[in-house]
């Protein structure tokens, strides 16, 4: 009787202790399980200044800018700077090596010419490599200054489409960024096929307003490029050149 009691109380016990020892048998194991550590790849290019920051400037009077960016090889291969990709016409990026070895660096030089157009400066090079590594940009950021230089609206003086033996006539006005007067002079054309039709007229805000007329009796068919030349009486930019743009179709085209 006791001995039937004594082997009851040992099973119960050893379905009560049983899960327990599995699940610490679990926390066991994970516990000495290793973890894993994610860890990012570190670049291979480095430049450890990539922004060029400019602060407010001025740059009415024409000057060039000029700055170095070090680019380094931290990776454990060969390292090929395929091109420079500038994201406007105004930067020129050169001097670098083409090739770079592990530990090795190189300077690239660049040099910049911004118009003096007044509001944020945001430039940027990209550097094309191979192997294709994670896209490396160096950045020119600044503030160009309120400034009197010119400016013209539109930026381009469109006739658009026009037929053999019609003439246009658009008007350009040209005012300075500061608001002070535009003192004009004169305005001339790459060709004697525009001519000034009115103008200059001194408008309320201050700005001078002239109309110019394109003769296309004068032109061939097809596309018509030029310019036009304003000339003011100002101590700097004293001469803005306007493109011209125009679209010579044959008198008998419908469009």
């Amino acid at each position: 009787m006791l001995g039937s009691w004594l082997r009851s109380r040992i099973v119960r016990c050893c379905l009560v202790l049983s899960p327990l020892c599995f699940i610490w048998h679990l926390g066991g194991c994970a516990r000495n399980k290793p973890e894993q550590v994610h860890t990012e790849t570190p670049r291979a290019l480095i430049c450890d200044n990539a922004t060029w920051r400019l602060g407010e400037i001025d740059t009415t009077n024409g000057a060039k800018l000029f700055h170095e960016f070090k680019l380094e090889n931290r990776s454990a291969k060969s390292i090929s700077i395929q091109a420079l990709h500038p994201s406007c016409g105004c930067i020129v990026a050169t001097g670098y090596k083409k090739e770079l070895l592990p530990g090795q660096s190189t300077i690239v030089k660049v040099e910049i010419k911004l118009p003096p157009v007044p509001g944020p400066i945001r430039k940027a090079i990209l550097v094309e490599t191979s192997p294709s590594l994670d896209r490396m940009v160096l950045q020119v950021v600044g503030r160009q200054r309120l400034n009197a230089s010119l400016r013209c609206f539109p930026p381009v003086l469109d006739f658009g489409t026009v037929k053999k033996g019609e003439s246009k006539t658009r008007t350009l006005r040209i005012n300075r960024y500061d608001g002070t007067p535009v003192h004009f002079k004169s305005i001339s054309f790459a060709d004697d096929s525009m001519r000034v039709s009115r103008g200059p007229v001194k408008e309320e805000d201050g700005q001078e307003a002239i109309d110019v007329s394109l003769d296309s009796r004068k032109l061939p068919v097809g596309d018509y490029k030029s310019n036009v030349a304003v000339a003011c009486l100002h101590d700097v930019f004293t001469v803005m050149n306007v493109s011209v743009l125009a679209a010579v179709v044959a008198p008998d085209k419908s469009f």
